[in-house]
């Protein structure tokens, strides 16, 4: 009996000690982050279109400017920016030769606004007959492609939900094997106590 006491003392002074940490309010700060996602589509010959969409977590409209720039080989070959109203915005560019590019979106709020800015990237080439998307990743300035881990912004639509990248599984095994481990644990304790 003592023991088990003992033992109880023991464990919540080591609980106090070390695992409780001083209360503190959340540091969200005074805004709420943007994501953005861009798209160029252009063919040899044919002028580019570009389309950027900016999301935010929050039921405030997104509210500001969106710059869209093409690069080739580190050289800006074109920019154009426009002001961003919640929704998407789908602007045309100049006629592309073939090569291999990269676009950058970048979303400049309104002053006093309650989101921040963010940067989205997506590398196409042109070639042939339609332009091809190279790379993964692609939102909030991580990766190039044209969605999260190189999601389609209309299948992400579609299912509601984003593809974040990486099997979750090995979490799923790491709960059943501790769910077994406790519940193991509790009938040898018990049966301990019995005899």
């Amino acid at each position: 009996m003592f023991g088990k006491l003992a033992a109880f003392i023991v464990m919540c002074v080591t609980a106090t000690l070390f695992c409780v940490a001083p209360a503190n309010a959340d540091s969200y700060g005074n805004t709420v982050s943007t994501t953005c996602i861009v798209r160029v589509t252009a063919t040899p010959g044919k002028a580019l279109s570009a389309r950027i969409v900016v999301q935010g977590n929050s039921t405030d409209p997104v509210k500001g400017t969106v710059t869209v720039q093409a690069f080739h080989a580190s050289r800006q070959v074109w920019s154009r920016s426009v002001a961003y109203s919640g929704t998407a915005v789908t602007f045309g560019g100049p006629t592309l030769p073939a090569g291999s590019y990269r676009a950058v979106g970048a979303f400049k709020p309104t002053a006093g606004g309650v989101y921040s800015g963010t940067r989205c990237t997506d590398s196409f080439r042109t070639r042939g007959v339609a332009a091809e998307h190279t790379g993964p990743g692609g939102h909030n300035g991580a990766g190039t492609g044209v969605g999260p881990n190189g999601a389609d912004p209309s299948a992400l639509a579609a299912s509601g939900l984003p593809n974040t990248g990486g099997p979750a599984e090995w979490w799923l095994f790491l709960g059943i094997g501790l769910l077994l481990a406790g519940a193991a644990s509790v009938v040898a304790g018990r049966r301990r106590a019995t005899a």
